[in-house]
Parts: C-alpha cells; sequence; structure tokens
C-alpha cells in the first residue's frame, strides 16, 4: 500500500537525503494526504507528516497523483492511461481517432458502477442521470468488453462523461477522449482537476452533478469553445504532445 511506502520514506529514506530531491507519489487509486478510497480506508496517524512533506528542506517539490488537499509545495500530476486496461502505445489511438464536425452532439456514459455504493454512488448516480434528465443528450452505453469496438464506439460521438471510481483521477476514459478527437467532462475537484486548465487541455469541469448539467445549450457552448482544439492541426499537435509521458518527465524535471 502507498501509506506504508510513505511512511518508510519519511522514517528511513528522508533522513539519509543531502540534496534537496524532486518526490512523486504515484502508483495507485490511493488519494494523498486524506485517503478518500474506500476500498483502502487505513486510520492514517501520519497526515501532519504528510501535510507536510513539500515544507522539508530535502524536498524540492512534491508531485503527487490523486491528490485531495491543496498542500504547500505540492502539485498534481495526471495517471494518464492506466496500463492494466488500455494500450500505453498512444499510436495505437491513431486508426479509432475521430475528428468530425458532424457527430452527433451527444454524451456517452462507460462509466462502471460496479455496487454503486460509497465512492461508486457518483457514477451510479450520473447513470440515473443519463437515463432521466440527461436522456435525449446521452447516448448511454453499456459495457463493451472488445476494446477496438469501445473505441470505435467512443469517438463516434462529441462528449464523454468521465466520473471518478476508486482514485480522484477519472483515467483511463479521460485520456482516451482526448486521443480520440472526444470532449471529456469531469466534475470539479480540486487541486486534481486544476491540472486541466493549466496544462490547456480541451475538458469540460463542471460545479456538480444534476438535471442542469448536461443541456443541448450547454453542449453547443462547450463544443464552440473546445472543439477547434482537436480540428486546429497546431493546437491538436500540442495536445498530444501534452499527453506523452515524455512532457510529464519534463515537466516535473524543469519546474522550479
Amino acid at each position: 500500500y502507498r501509506n506504508l511506502l510513505i511512511n518508510k520514506f519519511i522514517d528511513t529514506i528522508l533522513p539519509k537525503i543531502s540534496k534537496p530531491i524532486t518526490l512523486i507519489i504515484a502508483g495507485e487509486d490511493y488519494t494523498f494526504p486524506n485517503n478518500t478510497d474506500m476500498r483502502m480506508k487505513i486510520r492514517n496517524n501520519r497526515l501532519t507528516a504528510y501535510k507536510n512533506l513539500g515544507k522539508h528542506k530535502m524536498i524540492h517539490k512534491v508531485f503527487v497523483e490523486n491528490l485531495d488537499e491543496d498542500l504547500y509545495n505540492t502539485e498534481a500530476i495526471p495517471l494518464g492511461i492506466n496500463p492494466r486496461h488500455c494500450n500505453t502505445d498512444l499510436n495505437y489511438y491513431v486508426k479509432y481517432e475521430n475528428i468530425n464536425n458532424k457527430k452527433p452532439l451527444l454524451i456517452t456514459n462507460f462509466n462502471k458502477c460496479r455496487n454503486g455504493k460509497n465512492q461508486w454512488s457518483e457514477r451510479n448516480y450520473v447513470l440515473m442521470l443519463c437515463n432521466t434528465h440527461w436522456k435525449k443528450n446521452c447516448v448511454n452505453n453499456t459495457l463493451i468488453k472488445n476494446y477496438a469496438k469501445y473505441l470505435k464506439t467512443f469517438a463516434s460521438y462529441k462528449f464523454t462523461i468521465c466520473v471518478h471510481g476508486g482514485g480522484l483521477d477519472v483515467n483511463p476514459k479521460l485520456w482516451e477522449a482526448l486521443l480520440l478527437g472526444v470532449i471529456p467532462i469531469i466534475i470539479e475537484n480540486k487541486p486534481y482537476t486544476d491540472i486541466y486548465i493549466k496544462h490547456d487541455l480541451p475538458v469540460v469541469i463542471v460545479k456538480q452533478w444534476n438535471k442542469h448539467t448536461i443541456t443541448r445549450k450547454k453542449l453547443v457552448y462547450w463544443h464552440k469553445l473546445y472543439y477547434h482544439y482537436f480540428t486546429d492541426k497546431t493546437k491538436r499537435t500540442k495536445m498530444l504532445n501534452t499527453l506523452l509521458l515524455e512532457y510529464w518527465v519534463k515537466y516535473v524535471s524543469t519546474i522550479n
């Protein structure tokens, strides 16, 4: 578990470091520092130490996947493509890319609901909205086991709803959407969701899920606001570069 590794780092590694380092905390749904993943709900007696990591004299900067609180000298980074479920070669998605202004102005919903309880209740609620208040603007997809068919269907529409599950990161659908030519819609969850604003990615960030979140008028507005990120060659090239691992490695290596 990530918290055990963090504890070991604080207790045995950090005291031995002689020069300031950049610390990256990543690799699980475990959210930092408060751990909101109900599957791994462990009492944390080291919370103060976690929150103060960025203040340590040997920590140059902290980067965290699934950052759930705004902390000093700490910044969120995305998970991107999940290698357990998706192809990590971004060139693989080129054959499924569908950038076309004539695509239906509708949202898809491919989020697994599991049991619909605890942290999964948000996905269950969004599914209900897709079946009721958003119905005329939503294609409520069943889960497609064939990955190629899933990507082709996914790419056939202008928008997709991305709802977090275990962690805060809505991987891998947000990254898939941007690769395929689809605008993802997510709920604001600061400071994690600030990533997409800071790095200028065409992601719709809404304040909450309710019956008014998705309307035809809003889809028209969001399409006008973001779809040129896909159709404009310069913007598209910049976006694809931002989705690469190399971009983030360079980013965490050079940021002051």
